[in-house]
Protein backbone atom coordinates (compact mmCIF):
# COMPACT_ATOMS: atom_id res chain seq x y z
CA UNK A 1 0.00 0.00 0.00
CA UNK A 2 1.31 3.46 -0.84
CA UNK A 3 1.63 5.52 2.37
CA UNK A 4 -0.50 8.62 2.70
CA UNK A 5 1.34 11.91 2.18
CA UNK A 6 3.09 13.07 5.32
CA UNK A 7 1.20 15.69 7.33
CA UNK A 8 2.73 19.04 8.19
CA UNK A 9 5.77 18.75 10.45
CA UNK A 10 4.58 17.86 13.92
CA UNK A 11 7.24 20.11 15.43
CA UNK A 12 5.01 23.06 14.55
CA UNK A 13 2.25 21.64 16.71
CA UNK A 14 4.61 21.40 19.62
CA UNK A 15 6.03 24.89 19.08
CA UNK A 16 2.47 26.16 19.32
CA UNK A 17 2.23 24.13 22.50
CA UNK A 18 5.32 25.87 23.96
CA UNK A 19 3.82 29.31 23.34
CA UNK A 20 0.45 28.24 24.64
CA UNK A 21 1.91 26.85 27.84
CA UNK A 22 3.95 30.00 28.32
CA UNK A 23 0.88 32.23 28.02
CA UNK A 24 -1.91 30.08 29.45
CA UNK A 25 -0.70 27.58 32.01
CA UNK A 26 -3.91 26.70 33.90
CA UNK A 27 -4.64 29.03 36.80
CA UNK A 28 -6.35 27.48 39.78
CA UNK A 29 -8.44 29.10 42.53
CA UNK A 30 -6.54 30.32 45.55
CA UNK A 31 -7.73 27.33 47.54
CA UNK A 32 -5.78 24.91 45.33
CA UNK A 33 -1.98 24.52 45.17
CA UNK A 34 -0.22 26.95 42.86
CA UNK A 35 0.85 25.48 39.51
CA UNK A 36 4.53 24.78 38.88
CA UNK A 37 6.64 27.62 37.47
CA UNK A 38 5.48 28.21 33.88
CA UNK A 39 7.86 27.35 31.07
CA UNK A 40 8.13 30.96 29.86
CA UNK A 41 11.25 31.26 32.03
CA UNK A 42 12.90 28.73 29.74
CA UNK A 43 14.14 29.39 26.24
CA UNK A 44 12.06 27.11 23.90
CA UNK A 45 15.08 25.99 21.80
CA UNK A 46 16.88 25.02 25.00
CA UNK A 47 13.73 23.27 26.17
CA UNK A 48 13.61 20.83 23.24
CA UNK A 49 16.48 18.53 24.35
CA UNK A 50 15.06 18.37 27.87
CA UNK A 51 11.59 17.53 26.63
CA UNK A 52 13.00 15.00 24.16
CA UNK A 53 14.86 13.15 26.90
CA UNK A 54 11.70 12.86 28.96
CA UNK A 55 9.51 11.99 25.99
CA UNK A 56 11.70 9.08 24.91
CA UNK A 57 10.79 7.29 28.15
CA UNK A 58 7.33 6.73 26.74
CA UNK A 59 7.79 6.79 22.95
CA UNK A 60 11.23 6.08 21.54
CA UNK A 61 14.09 8.02 20.03
CA UNK A 62 12.97 7.70 16.40
CA UNK A 63 9.42 8.85 17.11
CA UNK A 64 10.64 11.76 19.23
CA UNK A 65 13.09 12.79 16.50
CA UNK A 66 10.26 12.74 13.95
CA UNK A 67 8.03 14.87 16.17
CA UNK A 68 10.57 17.45 17.27
CA UNK A 69 13.09 17.39 14.44
CA UNK A 70 16.91 17.54 14.52
CA UNK A 71 16.80 20.35 17.10
CA UNK A 72 15.50 17.97 19.77
CA UNK A 73 19.04 17.22 20.90
CA UNK A 74 19.00 13.45 20.43
CA UNK A 75 22.23 12.03 19.09
CA UNK A 76 22.24 10.73 15.52
CA UNK A 77 23.49 7.40 16.87
CA UNK A 78 20.54 7.05 19.26
CA UNK A 79 18.05 7.84 16.50
CA UNK A 80 19.70 5.43 14.06
CA UNK A 81 19.76 2.62 16.62
CA UNK A 82 16.13 3.25 17.52
CA UNK A 83 15.04 3.09 13.89
CA UNK A 84 17.09 -0.06 13.28
CA UNK A 85 15.45 -1.71 16.29
CA UNK A 86 12.03 -0.60 15.06
CA UNK A 87 12.80 -1.96 11.58
CA UNK A 88 13.82 -5.32 13.02
CA UNK A 89 10.67 -5.42 15.19
CA UNK A 90 8.45 -4.54 12.20
CA UNK A 91 10.10 -7.20 10.03
CA UNK A 92 9.58 -9.88 12.66
CA UNK A 93 6.00 -8.74 13.26
CA UNK A 94 5.24 -9.00 9.53
CA UNK A 95 6.76 -12.49 9.51
CA UNK A 96 4.32 -13.42 12.27
CA UNK A 97 1.45 -11.96 10.25
CA UNK A 98 2.60 -13.90 7.18
CA UNK A 99 2.30 -17.16 9.13
CA UNK A 100 -1.23 -16.24 10.24
CA UNK A 101 -2.20 -15.18 6.72
CA UNK A 102 -0.85 -18.42 5.19
CA UNK A 103 -2.98 -20.42 7.63
CA UNK A 104 -6.12 -18.73 6.27
CA UNK A 105 -6.96 -16.84 9.47
CA UNK A 106 -8.40 -13.31 9.37
CA UNK A 107 -7.09 -10.62 11.71
CA UNK A 108 -7.10 -6.84 12.14
CA UNK A 109 -4.07 -4.99 13.49
CA UNK A 110 -4.83 -2.11 15.84
CA UNK A 111 -2.94 0.55 17.81
CA UNK A 112 0.75 1.16 17.04
CA UNK A 113 1.26 -1.25 14.14
CA UNK A 114 -1.83 -0.01 12.30
CA UNK A 115 -1.08 3.68 12.84
CA UNK A 116 2.57 3.24 11.88
CA UNK A 117 1.52 2.03 8.43
CA UNK A 118 -1.19 4.67 7.93
CA UNK A 119 -0.05 8.02 9.30
CA UNK A 120 3.76 7.79 9.16
CA UNK A 121 5.64 8.01 5.89
CA UNK A 122 8.22 5.64 7.37
CA UNK A 123 6.59 3.05 9.68
CA UNK A 124 9.94 2.47 11.37
CA UNK A 125 9.58 5.87 13.02
CA UNK A 126 6.58 4.59 14.97
CA UNK A 127 6.88 0.83 15.49
CA UNK A 128 7.29 0.37 19.24
CA UNK A 129 5.91 -2.06 21.76
CA UNK A 130 3.53 -4.92 21.13
CA UNK A 131 1.74 -6.22 18.06
CA UNK A 132 -1.98 -5.93 18.88
CA UNK A 133 -4.12 -8.22 16.75
CA UNK A 134 -7.90 -8.69 16.84
CA UNK A 135 -9.26 -12.08 15.80
CA UNK A 136 -12.73 -13.54 15.97
CA UNK A 137 -13.31 -15.57 19.15
CA UNK A 138 -13.93 -18.75 17.14
CA UNK A 139 -10.43 -18.45 15.64
CA UNK A 140 -8.52 -18.15 18.92
CA UNK A 141 -7.95 -21.90 19.40
CA UNK A 142 -6.65 -22.37 15.84
CA UNK A 143 -4.41 -19.31 16.15
CA UNK A 144 -2.90 -20.58 19.40
CA UNK A 145 -2.21 -24.02 17.94
CA UNK A 146 -0.54 -22.41 14.93
CA UNK A 147 1.69 -20.10 16.94
CA UNK A 148 2.60 -22.68 19.56
CA UNK A 149 3.83 -24.89 16.70
CA UNK A 150 6.02 -21.92 15.70
CA UNK A 151 7.52 -21.82 19.20
CA UNK A 152 5.46 -18.96 20.62
CA UNK A 153 4.75 -19.11 24.34
CA UNK A 154 2.88 -17.01 26.86
CA UNK A 155 5.01 -14.72 29.01
CA UNK A 156 2.60 -13.33 31.62
CA UNK A 157 3.18 -9.82 32.86
CA UNK A 158 3.50 -9.19 36.61
CA UNK A 159 -0.01 -9.33 37.98
CA UNK A 160 -1.91 -6.89 40.14
CA UNK A 161 -3.52 -8.09 43.38
CA UNK A 162 -6.86 -8.53 41.61
CA UNK A 163 -5.39 -10.37 38.64
CA UNK A 164 -6.15 -9.86 34.95
CA UNK A 165 -9.58 -8.24 34.61
CA UNK A 166 -9.68 -7.49 30.88
CA UNK A 167 -12.04 -9.70 28.91
CA UNK A 168 -10.92 -8.38 25.52
CA UNK A 169 -7.39 -9.79 25.38
CA UNK A 170 -4.96 -12.25 26.94
CA UNK A 171 -1.46 -12.22 28.36
CA UNK A 172 1.33 -11.50 25.82
CA UNK A 173 2.38 -14.32 23.50
CA UNK A 174 6.08 -14.05 22.67
CA UNK A 175 8.11 -15.44 19.77
CA UNK A 176 11.03 -17.77 20.61
CA UNK A 177 13.57 -14.95 20.19
CA UNK A 178 11.42 -12.46 22.12
CA UNK A 179 11.30 -10.08 19.16
CA UNK A 180 7.52 -10.33 18.74
CA UNK A 181 5.23 -9.65 21.67
CA UNK A 182 1.76 -10.50 20.41
CA UNK A 183 -1.37 -9.31 22.19
CA UNK A 184 -4.31 -11.37 20.96
CA UNK A 185 -7.63 -9.54 21.25
CA UNK A 186 -11.11 -10.99 20.82
CA UNK A 187 -12.50 -7.43 20.95
CA UNK A 188 -10.85 -4.14 19.97
CA UNK A 189 -10.93 -2.94 23.59
CA UNK A 190 -12.33 -4.07 26.90
CA UNK A 191 -15.55 -2.97 28.64
CA UNK A 192 -17.20 -0.57 28.04
CA UNK A 193 -15.66 0.26 24.61
CA UNK A 194 -16.53 -3.20 23.25
CA UNK A 195 -20.23 -2.33 23.57
CA UNK A 196 -19.84 0.16 20.74
CA UNK A 197 -16.81 -0.93 18.71
CA UNK A 198 -17.47 -4.64 18.30
CA UNK A 199 -15.15 -7.10 16.61
CA UNK A 200 -17.43 -7.40 13.56
CA UNK A 201 -17.73 -3.62 13.22
CA UNK A 202 -13.95 -3.34 13.34
CA UNK A 203 -13.57 -6.03 10.66
CA UNK A 204 -16.23 -4.44 8.44
CA UNK A 205 -14.37 -1.12 8.16
CA UNK A 206 -10.78 -2.41 8.25
CA UNK A 207 -8.56 -1.71 5.26
CA UNK A 208 -5.95 -3.79 3.45
CA UNK A 209 -2.35 -2.63 3.62
CA UNK A 210 -0.16 -5.30 1.99
CA UNK A 211 -1.10 -7.32 -1.13
CA UNK A 212 1.01 -10.21 0.18
CA UNK A 213 -1.13 -10.33 3.36
CA UNK A 214 -4.72 -10.17 2.07
CA UNK A 215 -6.23 -11.66 5.25
CA UNK A 216 -4.53 -9.12 7.54
CA UNK A 217 -6.19 -5.71 7.69
CA UNK A 218 -5.60 -2.44 9.54
CA UNK A 219 -8.22 -0.73 11.69
CA UNK A 220 -9.79 2.32 10.04
CA UNK A 221 -8.45 5.71 11.05
CA UNK A 222 -11.69 6.61 12.86
CA UNK A 223 -11.59 3.38 14.84
CA UNK A 224 -7.91 3.97 15.51
CA UNK A 225 -8.66 7.44 16.87
CA UNK A 226 -11.45 6.08 19.09
CA UNK A 227 -9.07 3.45 20.49
CA UNK A 228 -6.46 6.13 21.21
CA UNK A 229 -9.01 7.94 23.37
CA UNK A 230 -10.24 4.81 25.16
CA UNK A 231 -6.70 3.59 25.84
CA UNK A 232 -5.53 7.00 27.06
CA UNK A 233 -8.42 6.91 29.53
CA UNK A 234 -7.35 3.40 30.65
CA UNK A 235 -3.89 4.89 31.25
CA UNK A 236 -5.69 7.49 33.43
CA UNK A 237 -4.24 10.14 31.11
CA UNK A 238 -0.90 9.56 32.80
CA UNK A 239 2.60 9.45 31.26
CA UNK A 240 1.86 6.36 29.15
CA UNK A 241 -0.97 8.28 27.47
CA UNK A 242 1.63 10.62 25.92
CA UNK A 243 2.15 8.32 22.93
CA UNK A 244 -1.61 8.14 22.32
CA UNK A 245 -1.84 11.94 22.41
CA UNK A 246 1.04 12.32 19.93
CA UNK A 247 -0.58 9.90 17.48
CA UNK A 248 -3.91 11.70 17.88
CA UNK A 249 -2.29 15.10 17.27
CA UNK A 250 -0.73 13.74 14.09
CA UNK A 251 -4.08 12.38 12.95
CA UNK A 252 -5.78 15.71 13.62
CA UNK A 253 -3.02 17.63 11.82
CA UNK A 254 -2.90 15.58 8.63
CA UNK A 255 -5.99 13.37 8.40
CA UNK A 256 -8.78 15.29 10.11
CA UNK A 257 -10.88 15.17 6.93
CA UNK A 258 -10.72 11.37 6.96
CA UNK A 259 -11.88 11.07 10.57
CA UNK A 260 -15.61 10.39 10.84
CA UNK A 261 -16.13 12.60 13.87
CA UNK A 262 -19.84 11.83 14.12
CA UNK A 263 -19.08 8.11 14.21
CA UNK A 264 -16.36 8.64 16.84
CA UNK A 265 -18.75 10.63 19.03
CA UNK A 266 -21.46 7.99 18.58
CA UNK A 267 -19.02 5.23 19.54
CA UNK A 268 -18.07 7.20 22.65
CA UNK A 269 -21.70 7.73 23.60
CA UNK A 270 -22.77 4.13 22.94
CA UNK A 271 -19.66 2.77 24.64
CA UNK A 272 -20.17 4.84 27.80
CA UNK A 273 -17.01 6.83 27.08
CA UNK A 274 -18.51 10.25 26.43
CA UNK A 275 -16.84 11.79 29.48
CA UNK A 276 -13.34 10.36 28.84
CA UNK A 277 -13.67 11.24 25.14
CA UNK A 278 -14.49 14.83 26.14
CA UNK A 279 -11.38 14.96 28.34
CA UNK A 280 -9.20 13.57 25.53
CA UNK A 281 -10.49 16.21 23.09
CA UNK A 282 -9.92 18.99 25.63
CA UNK A 283 -6.38 17.77 26.31
CA UNK A 284 -5.54 17.67 22.59
CA UNK A 285 -7.02 21.12 21.99
CA UNK A 286 -4.92 22.46 24.88
CA UNK A 287 -1.78 20.86 23.45
CA UNK A 288 -2.55 22.30 20.01
CA UNK A 289 -2.65 25.76 21.54
CA UNK A 290 -6.29 26.54 20.78
CA UNK A 291 -7.29 29.88 22.27
CA UNK A 292 -10.41 28.47 23.93
CA UNK A 293 -10.09 24.72 24.53
CA UNK A 294 -13.37 22.96 25.32
CA UNK A 295 -14.49 23.36 28.93
CA UNK A 296 -15.51 20.36 31.00
CA UNK A 297 -18.76 20.33 32.90
CA UNK A 298 -18.72 20.07 36.68
CA UNK A 299 -16.61 21.83 39.29
CA UNK A 300 -14.80 18.69 40.51
CA UNK A 301 -14.02 17.55 36.98
CA UNK A 302 -12.59 20.98 36.17
CA UNK A 303 -10.39 20.83 39.27
CA UNK A 304 -9.11 17.37 38.41
CA UNK A 305 -8.51 18.42 34.80
CA UNK A 306 -6.44 21.35 36.12
CA UNK A 307 -4.29 18.87 38.03
CA UNK A 308 -3.90 16.85 34.85
CA UNK A 309 -2.77 19.91 32.89
CA UNK A 310 -0.19 20.79 35.53
CA UNK A 311 1.15 17.23 35.44
CA UNK A 312 1.49 17.33 31.66
CA UNK A 313 3.13 20.76 31.91
CA UNK A 314 5.94 19.18 33.95
CA UNK A 315 6.90 17.26 30.81
CA UNK A 316 8.36 20.60 29.68
CA UNK A 317 10.43 21.08 32.84
CA UNK A 318 13.01 19.15 34.79
CA UNK A 319 10.56 18.26 37.53
CA UNK A 320 10.04 14.64 38.51
CA UNK A 321 6.77 13.74 40.16
CA UNK A 322 6.44 10.73 42.45
CA UNK A 323 3.94 8.15 41.20
CA UNK A 324 0.41 8.89 42.43
CA UNK A 325 -1.02 6.86 45.28
CA UNK A 326 -4.17 4.75 45.23
CA UNK A 327 -6.55 7.57 46.22
CA UNK A 328 -5.41 10.08 43.55
CA UNK A 329 -5.67 7.34 40.91
CA UNK A 330 -9.18 6.39 41.99
CA UNK A 331 -10.19 10.06 42.07
CA UNK A 332 -8.90 10.61 38.53
CA UNK A 333 -10.52 7.40 37.28
CA UNK A 334 -13.87 8.49 38.72
CA UNK A 335 -13.77 12.12 37.57
CA UNK A 336 -12.04 11.93 34.17
CA UNK A 337 -11.51 8.38 32.95
CA UNK A 338 -14.85 6.57 33.29
CA UNK A 339 -18.56 7.06 33.51
CA UNK A 340 -19.93 6.43 37.00
CA UNK A 341 -21.49 3.04 36.22
CA UNK A 342 -18.27 1.89 34.55
CA UNK A 343 -16.23 3.02 37.56
CA UNK A 344 -18.42 0.88 39.81
CA UNK A 345 -18.31 -2.11 37.45
CA UNK A 346 -14.51 -1.98 37.12
CA UNK A 347 -13.97 -1.81 40.85
CA UNK A 348 -16.43 -4.63 41.42
CA UNK A 349 -14.27 -6.72 39.05
CA UNK A 350 -11.22 -5.78 41.09
CA UNK A 351 -12.92 -6.80 44.32
CA UNK A 352 -13.97 -10.14 42.80
CA UNK A 353 -10.45 -10.57 41.48
CA UNK A 354 -9.01 -10.20 44.97
CA UNK A 355 -10.96 -13.34 45.90
CA UNK A 356 -10.43 -15.22 42.64
CA UNK A 357 -7.84 -13.54 40.40
CA UNK A 358 -7.90 -14.43 36.71
CA UNK A 359 -4.58 -15.19 35.06
CA UNK A 360 -5.45 -13.82 31.61
CA UNK A 361 -4.67 -17.15 29.93
CA UNK A 362 -6.99 -18.50 27.20
CA UNK A 363 -7.24 -21.95 28.80
CA UNK A 364 -9.07 -20.59 31.84
CA UNK A 365 -12.50 -22.08 32.34
CA UNK A 366 -14.18 -18.77 31.53
CA UNK A 367 -12.03 -17.89 28.51
CA UNK A 368 -12.10 -16.94 25.74
CA UNK A 369 -14.91 -14.54 26.57
CA UNK A 370 -17.89 -14.12 24.32
CA UNK A 371 -18.30 -10.79 22.57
Amino acid sequence: MTPDPSPPASARDWRRCWSYLAARLPRQPATTPAPPPPPQALDPPALLPLFARRLTRFTGAALTFDLLGPACGLSATAVRQSRLLNRYSRTRQKQCLAVINAAGLDAVAIKGFALAHQIYQDPDLRITGDLDLVVRPDDVAALLRLLRDEGYAFRPLPGKPWGFISEASFQPLASPDGAVNLDIHVAPDCYPADRALTTERLFAQARAFDPDLPRIKLASLSHGYFLLASNAAKDKFGPFAVKKALDALRLRAGWRARLAQREIDLLAQTGQLRGPNEVFHALLAWLEGQADPPALSGHWRQQEYGRLQREWATLFTDQDRPPPGAWPQLRREYLLCTEKTVFLANNLKRLKGLLRPRSGMPDERNSPPSV
